[in-house]
């Protein structure tokens, strides 16, 4: 969605603008219906028709999660590659620029087949050591939480070992695995793929959009081609149809400002934990709009399976941007994916937090450290206790600090120009440039005792060890000649 937002933006400017889906994919093909623009064409390319994707999204297992992921990308890479059609018709349109979705390695690759310069959109928050070792940017481990690091940037020494061990232990089981995968699949494609990119999964983007804010990311330094845009989503609520809105306003009589929750697509709920939530969300006097589809639910369990109180309507789609905007809206319940938490933060909206998979547990301890969030263990959802989300969200939405906190966040991500725009005016410059790399800066081609400068200090170190060496031996040379120079001693014999 981030990508065809920034497409969007390029089509108004009077830019063709092709996306690529896959024809395995639905809800992509719903997308560019429902988002159609001026400019805009659509090209699918097939999937493998002996290979099913992976369905109910990724594991909750974070090494579990990625080699999902990997393969999945593997499998829409083959089909993309072995579609002969879809790609000449690409090299027929006269590609100019690939924009891509810095998430799916793949598509260095695709860049490297039409020749042409690349733009990465990444839809995900500024995360250590992947953002270091794909697009080679330092990595300030001493302050920025790792991957998995439950940490903020104060941390203790001890914090600080493990953080350096978690960035260790992410590029070995991760980063190293993922570029070899891709060099495998460049070479079962007869593709060339330089063997530094291969080591360390490097993309040779011309620019990096990152679709994130400084308003929810711990500050650190970035290199001039990494460009932190904004959410290029989140944008001013349009009015909702009146029967919603009316549901939203109806508790506002009492003082009961309405609950939404959605739990996005990354990753399903388990069926306990979905009773749990029924069962408190019941309990709240406040109505709740739950977004449910019955694709999200696990097994054969329905929605008349679920404890679900009068104060509760399910929906199986809503625009969550116009949702939280609306001003009866009080807290959202989200497992907390990063365009969840900028759109919660654009309209002010506490939220409740529950982190099940990839980058959402990180973000759920941003939106505590910011103060306006509470992260809520899925692990405390218990079929039969209603208690864990029932008293999280009473708290949210009682104590002012939150609010507070998020009206605090939405002023610091306040913009006089739409990240969509910033981001096109990137890609406007990439084009002009014809995607040199003059921002490029000399880590990747640097090893990673030299990029830590181990080599420098130990030649410091030697030259240290050899100046006191020759001090000590300078000092032993003067003593000893100093001895022999000294007073001497003169005895004379009585007569």
């Amino acid at each position: 969605m981030n990508v065809l937002r920034v497409g969007q933006e390029l089509g108004q400017r009077g830019y063709r603008f092709v996306w690529l889906i896959s024809d395995s994919q639905p809800s992509s093909r719903t997308l560019a219906e429902t988002r159609r623009f001026d400019n805009l064409e659509v090209i699918e390319y097939k999937a493998p028709q002996d290979e099913k994707f992976t369905q109910g999204g990724l594991s909750r297992d974070p090494m579990e999660s990625i080699k999902t992921l990997v393969a999945d990308q593997q499998r829409a890479a083959r089909g993309l590659f072995n579609d002969k059609a879809a790609l000449q018709k690409l090299k027929d349109l006269g590609v100019e620029l690939l924009l891509k979705d810095g998430a799916f390695a793949p598509a260095s690759l695709l860049a490297d087949l039409l020749e042409v310069p690349s733009v990465d959109v990444v839809p995900i928050p500024v995360l250590l050591p992947w953002f270091s070792a794909r697009y080679s940017i330092p990595q300030p481990v001493a302050y920025l939480p790792s991957l998995g690091a439950p940490f903020t940037p104060n941390m203790t020494l001890l914090q600080r070992v493990i953080n350096l061990l978690a960035s260790w232990a992410y590029q070995l089981l991760v980063m190293r695995p993922m570029g070899a995968a891709l060099g495998d699949l460049a070479a079962e494609l007869n593709m060339t793929f330089p063997e530094s990119r291969t080591a360390a999964g490097v993309s040779p983007t011309a620019a990096i959009i990152a679709v994130t804010d400084w308003a929810f990311e711990f500050p650190f330094p970035i290199p001039p081609k990494l460009h932190m845009v904004g959410p290029v989503l989140a944008s001013n609520a349009k009015p909702l149809p009146q029967e919603l809105s009316f549901f939203l306003s109806s508790g506002m009589s009492n003082g009961n400002k309405a609950v939404y929750v959605s739990m996005g697509t990354l990753t399903a709920m388990f069926e306990p934990e979905l009773r749990s939530m029924a069962l408190g969300l019941s309990a709240l006097p406040n109505p709740v709009l739950w977004k449910l589809p019955s694709s999200d639910l696990p097994g054969n369990l329905s929605l008349t399976d679920l404890p679900l109180g009068p104060n509760i309507r399910t929906v199986d789609w809503a625009s969550q941007n116009d949702i939280l905007g609306h001003p009866s809206v009080g807290a959202f319940v989200t497992q907390g994916g990063i365009n969840s938490m900028h759109e919660a933060i654009f309209h002010a909206v506490p939220v409740v937090v529950t982190g099940l998979t990839a980058d959402q547990p990180m973000n759920a301890l941003k939106a505590e450290h910011f103060g306006f969030g509470i992260s809520l263990d899925p692990a405390r959802l218990d079929p039969v206790d209603k208690k864990p989300i029932e008293s999280t969200i009473r708290r949210i939405l009682t104590a002012p600090t939150f609010k507070a906190n998020a009206i605090k966040l939405q002023k610091r991500m306040h913009w006089t120009r739409h990240p969509a725009e910033k981001a096109a005016d990137i890609v406007e410059k990439v084009l002009l440039t014809e995607g040199e790399e003059h921002l490029q800066t000399g880590q990747h081609t640097l090893r990673w005792w030299q990029n830590s400068l181990i080599d420098v200090y130990g030649v410091l170190a030697l030259m240290s060890v050899a100046a006191l060496a020759m001090l000590c031996l300078a000092g032993c040379f003067i003593w000893r000649v100093m001895r022999r120079l000294g007073p001497r001693t003169v005895h004379f014999k009585q007569q």
